[in-house]
């Protein structure tokens, strides 16, 4: 009897210390890769296929308030490193961004990821803007562990 009292307490510790690091583990760790800028003119056929998808409305990211036919537009891809600390999977892990007025499109690659425990996954967001526009976002990262919502936010520029 008493060994079997030993190891249950032993047990409901371990299960304890493993609840407590994943609550102080389930945060994502972001790390920026910065932003790469390349002007819509350098990518004819891409920007030529978003203003399609756009006006049809068949586009597969996210739509803004900004519109396609801007004088001087930019692609901007923000780059982000994510690292999982946590014990469990971080599931359809998504990065959005807090839009400006000028901004057309997003879109992002992969369009969703899991993230296993103690791995990383690499996430880049498309911009599509315009060219006179500061490049500084707030990046909203969503993403779910044990089918609970968690979200943060990252500024890159």
């Amino acid at each position: 009897m008493k060994k079997t009292a030993i190891l249950l307490t032993s047990l409901a510790v371990v299960a304890v210390m493993v609840l407590l690091w994943q609550a102080l583990h389930e945060e994502l760790v972001v790390t920026g890769q910065g932003v790469r800028t390349v002007p819509a003119e350098e990518q004819a056929d891409q920007y030529n296929a978003w203003v399609a998808a756009l006006k049809n409305r068949q586009f597969a990211g996210f739509e803004y308030a900004g519109s396609p036919d801007t004088a001087q537009v930019q692609f901007a891809a923000y780059t982000l490193r994510l690292r999982n600390p946590g014990l469990f999977v971080a599931e359809t892990v998504e990065i959005q961004l807090v839009s400006e007025p000028q901004d057309i499109a997003a879109y992002q690659e992969p369009s969703f990821m899991n993230i296993a425990p103690g791995r990383e996954g690499t996430l880049t967001l498309t911009l599509l803007t315009d060219a006179k526009t500061p490049l500084r976002r707030d990046l909203v990262i969503t993403y779910y562990v044990l089918g609970r919502l968690k979200t943060m936010r990252y500024t890159l520029y």
